[in-house]
């Protein structure tokens, strides 16, 4: 017990108060966005979904990281069974097949596979540095990277495969790489965005980059969203509306306003600055992460810390950036913010892991 309270007094204090200071962000705006009487609110359920979370970050905060480096296959393994059961047993909500439901329990499998595929992906790449098999290791995981991309577009969630994408591109580029590796890679991905458009991509998800191209294209279906996200933002102004005062998100103009579109929410309650406010702290929350990779001392314990931060930072600038019409819509929740238990959940856990490395590499 002494020894647990020890690691426990260790963590990064700093990370903690700004993870504590983006949940209760999120609990706030929720709070504000629930009047659907006779159901149980989002806000309920985030308020649950993080105490649970908490427990499961202690517990990772506790064990020494380098434990998980012995199932770096497994988790690879339960990935693909999670995957796999979700297209055969999982429910479909909104022509999307991506949850688990049990009563007034929906578990989204693939919010967890985000965390497997980060520690198999650590557990891989640490023993693949020497120079003369880099390349082959490097085609070998991506290949196993691409099973996992394909069984997830087939729910279909093309913003959560292209999450795992930017994972293992940033892992890759944190290699010893020779410059005709870098080509290489390249043009492989430019191969692989023109075949993805011409036999992969729903037409709805073709629809949707269009529009972010023009939102003019289809102003009363996947325009609108983006639209309806831009004036929300824009009639925040420099102070905003007031908390639970904003016409757009209280009126219900802005679709998904609790899970993709809450950063409207926030601009429109809020204005400019609180933006700002909300920004920085996230900021300041990566550059604790920043500082823990830096830290770490192992290879293992450094493509984790990477892992998160790139699984993180992508789903921020994702998740903004379609709130503020400069990326298509993805359907991507905002980390620590957004509605939604297994997301909540799932990046608690990566956090724990990251404070983990804090813990037992200083």
């Amino acid at each position: 017990m002494k020894n647990w309270w020890q690691k426990f007094i260790n963590s990064d204090w700093l990370l903690v108060a700004a993870i504590f200071i983006l949940v209760i962000f999120s609990l706030v705006i929720l709070f504000s966005l629930d009047n659907s009487p006779g159901k149980t609110s989002f806000f309920t359920k985030q308020l649950l979904a993080f105490f649970i979370g908490i427990f499961g970050y202690l517990f990772l905060v506790n064990k020494n990281y380098k434990i998980w480096q012995h199932y770096g296959w497994l988790s690879y393994l339960l990935s693909l069974l999670l995957l796999v059961a979700v297209l055969f047993f999982g429910e479909e909500v909104r022509n999307i097949k991506a949850w688990f439901i049990f009563g007034p329990i929906s578990i989204q499998p693939v919010e967890f596979v985000k965390v497997l595929f980060i520690v198999f992906l650590a557990r891989f790449l640490t023993s693949s540095v020497n120079p003369n098999n880099l390349l082959s290791k490097i085609f070998f995981v991506s290949l196993l990277t691409g099973i996992l991309m394909f069984l997830i577009i087939q729910q279909p969630d093309l913003g959560s495969a292209m999450i795992l994408f930017f994972i293992l591109l940033a892992t890759i580029f944190f290699m010893p790489l020779r410059r005709w590796h870098y080509i290489l890679i390249i043009f492989l991905i430019s191969l692989g965005a023109i075949l993805s458009w011409n036999f992969f991509l729903q037409p709805y998800q073709k629809t949707r980059i269009m529009t972010f191209l023009n939102s003019n294209v289809d102003p009363l279906g996947e325009g609108y969203n983006i639209t309806q996200a831009k004036v929300a933002i824009g009639s925040g102004g420099l102070w905003g509306r007031g908390l639970g005062f904003g016409t757009q998100s209280q009126l219900k103009f802005l679709p998904e306003a609790q899970t993709d579109f809450i950063f409207a929410v926030i601009a429109e309650n809020f204005g400019f600055l609180g933006s700002l406010v909300f920004l920085l702290v996230y900021f300041f929350f990566f550059y604790r992460l920043l500082r823990i990779l830096i830290i770490a001392r192992t290879d293992f314990g450094k493509f984790i810390a990477l892992g998160v931060i790139v699984y993180i930072f992508v789903q921020l600038m994702i998740n903004i950036g379609m709130n503020i019409g400069l990326l298509p819509v993805a359907g991507v929740p905002l980390p620590l913010v957004s509605a939604g238990g297994s997301s909540l959940l799932s990046v608690l856990l990566a956090l724990g892991l990251v404070q983990s490395i804090y813990v037992h590499d200083r």
